[in-house]
């Protein structure tokens, strides 16, 4: 399989793109303080020295999982509110790669080759291989070679034969439990419920000045502006590299069977105009070559903002004035943002793909950015200065605060109102008298509900402002005549009414309990394997390298 893939090497990206300067963004890869010089410790696993080239491997794969999994902003604000660590993550790996090799797993050509075959898939189905490098791993502004893809899946391949052996636990879930996990999750609820929106209460909250103002006193730390940024910086568009790149595209003599074969491997059905409409197969080489050519010049700025950037980071010290007086001797176009909180876009480089990550990282020491890829080319970027963070007046935030301050006790009139209801209910129903009757005396509107099942992604006719969760957990509890307390939702919240519980029938219980019981041993291993790999992360000395102090700096 190795060999084969080999084989697909040479591809026209490749073929056509420019050169990379390395060292720059080597430069900020985690693993480059491991590269530095002999002699440094790295902590221990299993008692064992780690070696340098463990962690740069094991740091590689990382980053390419993060990038497969998240796209480019797996080692940013993105990949943080994801959960993805990319400390933890190279740990992790050094972990299953040094289980592998302690219960002899080897894995072969024909593994790799399968895992492949099974997962190389989107939302549309299967990804031809070649297409995968071309339009996935190679654009990639870590330069992932297809090596490491390889070694990449082999991990995978790995992390399943650990997780087999780990989660051998999961084929003890009974068919009895699995019939019983799957009657209560598709039994049949039929629902009633009066929904309390906060919407319906705006109109009958007094705006008096005296409480707006204390409302905002309360509420400082909501109405702070951030701290602020201002950079200077250099755009290397890419429409000032389209006559060379379209040099560079001239040399590929075989131009027209490269882009029919791109073609052929991507399926006609890939290739769309701006409304969705399929394109005839002349359109679709052209916008093709297009992309290409895009690319190209991209690659060709990208090239020009690292030699920008490596000779702005080799004079010492780091500092801004460098930056400026590198970019005027080059005779380049130095622009200033307005300030602009962390996770903004500022005008002039809203085509940024990553500006948020790259600002997060930037201090005193080190004000530069990495050349940062946008749509229409590359910034190089310095921080100028921070503006600190502030309490705006009352006065210049004042509407905001009081359509807050409406917003707040709508949503509290709308609590008041469901609460006192349920508490009807709760006293109505002991009395004999029914849901519906009881909402009539209170003037309450009831919503009845299509019959829907816990396992069931939506449920027909719920308003869209309320989850199909919050009525599920409302009523999975209750008894068929029984109502719910108020229940928090949405704008303001509900109080549901379970008029039946209708068991599963046997054609259903029998279609789907074969299925259900393999799901159900699938989530026991899963689990199984992730308490084993917690322990032996502790047991290894790994986690101990998890602490502040040594976590990415």
């Amino acid at each position: 399989m190795t060999g084969h893939i080999r084989k697909h090497q040479k591809l026209l990206w490749i073929v056509i793109s420019a050169a990379v300067i390395i060292s720059f963004v080597a430069y900020f890869n985690p693993a480059s303080r491991l590269e530095a010089g002999g002699g440094a410790n790295f902590g221990t696993i299993d008692g064992k020295p780690l070696r340098r080239d463990m962690l740069v491997d094991a740091s590689r794969l990382a980053r390419l999982g993060g990038y497969l999994r998240l796209g480019e902003g797996y080692d940013g604000a993105q990949g943080k509110q994801q959960g993805f660590d990319l400390n933890q993550e190279m740990y992790l790996n050094v972990l299953l790669l040094q289980r592998a090799k302690d219960l002899g797993i080897e894995v072969g050509d024909a593994s790799i080759a399968a895992w492949i075959r099974q997962n190389l898939r989107d939302e549309k189905g299967p990804i031809a291989y070649q297409a995968f490098l071309e339009n996935r791993l190679n654009p990639s502004k870590e330069r992932f070679t297809e090596t490491e893809f390889i070694d990449w899946v082999r991990l995978q391949v790995i992390r399943g034969h650990l997780a087999d052996l780990a989660g051998v636990t999961g084929d003890l879930v009974t068919p009895r439990e699995a019939s019983a996990n799957f009657q209560r999750q598709n039994e049949t609820f039929v629902v009633s419920f009066a929904h309390f929106s906060s919407s319906n209460y705006l109109s009958s909250v007094n705006l008096d000045p005296a409480a707006i103002s204390s409302f905002y006193s309360n509420r400082l730390a909501v109405y702070r502006i951030p701290e602020r940024h201002v950079l200077s910086y250099v755009r290397f568009a890419a429409a000032d590299f389209t006559a060379q790149a379209e040099g560079e595209l001239s040399k590929v003599t075989d131009l027209t069977n490269r882009l029919e074969t791109i073609y052929a491997q991507r399926g006609a059905a890939n290739f769309t105009d701006a409304t969705g409409q399929p394109l005839t197969k002349p359109a679709a080489l052209e916008q093709l070559r297009g992309d290409i050519l895009t690319n190209q010049a991209i690659a060709l700025a990208t090239a020009k903002a690292n030699e920008f950037a490596n000779a702005v980071y080799r004079q010492k010290p780091m500092q801004v004035a460098n930056f400026i007086n590198e970019a005027l001797n080059r005779k380049l176009t130095v622009a200033n943002t307005e300030p602009f909180a962390e996770n903004n876009r500022p005008a002039g480089l809203e085509d940024l793909f990553n500006l948020g990550e790259e600002v997060v990282k930037l201090t005193p020491e080190r004000p530069f950015t990495l050349p940062m890829r946008g749509a229409q080319g590359v910034v190089v970027a310095a921080l100028t200065r921070r503006v600190p963070s502030e309490v705006p007046a009352f006065a210049t935030v004042q509407t905001r605060v009081t359509e807050d301050y409406r917003r707040f006790k709508s949503q509290e009139a709308a609590r008041t109102a469901g609460e006192a209801f349920a508490a009807a209910v709760t006293n109505g129903l002991a009395q004999g008298k029914a849901f519906a009757e009881i909402a009539a005396e209170k003037n309450v509107t009831v919503t009845e509900l299509s019959p829907f099942t816990i396992s069931g992604q939506t449920i027909a006719g719920l308003d869209p402002r309320l989850s199909p969760n919050t009525i599920k957990s409302a009523v999975f509890q209750l008894k068929a005549g029984a109502a719910s307390s108020f229940q928090p939702a949405g704008d303001g919240g509900l109080v549901a009414f379970l008029k039946e519980r209708r068991p599963v029938d046997d054609a259903t219980l029998k279609a789907g309990l074969n299925s259900f019981l393999e799901e159900q041993r699938d989530q026991r291993k899963t689990l199984a394997f992730q308490e084993w790999l917690n322990r032996e992360f502790v047991k290894s000395g790994l986690s101990a390298l998890m602490k502040p102090d040594t976590a990415e700096q």
